[in-house]
């Protein structure tokens, strides 16, 4: 629980220096870089080549800790054992401040230090009581009147895309806007009654999308190791004698896709049907400017 006075100590620091180990260390090394970003307090957490050139062949912890009295207002302990090396070591300060400085110390632990101030976060696992510190940090600098950024507001922007894609329509090439054939995508017969219902959606302002496999590369159902998850968009070559097509079909569109683009309806032989989504009923159920 976080007290007036752990408010008071982190508020009348200009210089704070936080510490933990293992993975109390990371948080620490995070929660540094936060509180500076923050706050705008000179904040500094250990790294691993100060640790190795502080520590040499010993126990880094006492010489850190040294270094960081000479330089903070407050050290910040970050430790599951509430009489860790680390909290022994930030004792010395707390009671005798050997090192001459007057930093002040403040712990994060499981318990209540006997003369150290410690903000108390009761926890089972190790992991749990890492994930409560980091946010610990966070509600002490709130409660200390510092205002921390929000996520962007991604529920509206999901239906702000959604909302975009409800007038999409999405239709496959061959085998929907042609006839059924396994020969040569070239010698397709457009399928004319279905071509004119695409074009009604097209002036009546539905967005219009085309999609394709034309092009694409297979391998046994599996593609080559250099392709990527995606099967990769067809050549040049293939894009333009498809463009070149659908102009001779007089089929009105928007944008040519080879593959899955976004959309609200996709018709195929997946997703929405094509037989259904064609049927003269459905149009009319759907769509109200349709009358034949």
């Amino acid at each position: 629980m976080i007290t007036k006075e752990h408010i008071s100590l982190f508020t009348d620091s200009n210089s704070i220096a936080l510490v933990g180990t293992g993975g109390n260390l990371a948080i620490a090394q995070h929660m540094a870089s936060d509180i500076y970003r923050h706050t705008g307090k000179f904040t500094f957490a250990p790294d691993s080549v100060g640790l190795t050139a502080l520590g040499g062949d010993g126990d880094w912890k006492h010489d850190w800790i040294k270094y960081a009295n000479k330089g903070a207002d407050l050290i910040i302990g970050i430790t599951c054992r509430v009489n860790s090396p680390l909290t022994q070591e930030l004792q010395k300060i707390s009671i005798t401040a050997p090192y001459g400085g007057s930093t002040r110390t403040l712990l994060i632990a499981p318990s209540q230090h006997e003369t150290i101030e410690t903000i108390v976060i009761e926890s089972t696992h190790y992991h749990e009581f890492e994930v409560k510190a980091l946010s610990t940090i966070y509600e002490l600098m709130e409660k200390c009147g510092v205002e921390l950024p929000t996520l962007p507001n991604e529920v509206n922007r999901y239906e702000d895309v959604t909302k975009n894609r409800d007038n999409i329509f999405c239709f496959d090439i061959d085998g929907t806007l042609t006839e059924p054939h396994d020969n040569s995508p070239w010698e397709a017969i457009p399928r004319r009654d279905r071509i004119e219902k695409v074009n009604k959606l097209y002036d009546n302002g539905a967005t219009i999308y085309l999609m394709t496999a034309r092009g694409f590369i297979h391998s046994s159902g599996r593609y080559p190791d250099d392709v990527t998850c995606q099967q990769r968009e067809a050549d040049y070559h293939c894009r333009s004698r498809t463009e070149a097509q659908l102009a001779s079909w007089g089929v009105k569109y928007h944008k040519l896709f080879f593959g899955k683009p976004r959309a609200k309806h996709y018709i195929g032989d997946r997703g929405q049907h094509d037989s259904d989504f064609f049927m003269a009923e459905d149009f009319k159920k759907h769509f109200g400017f349709w009358s034949n």
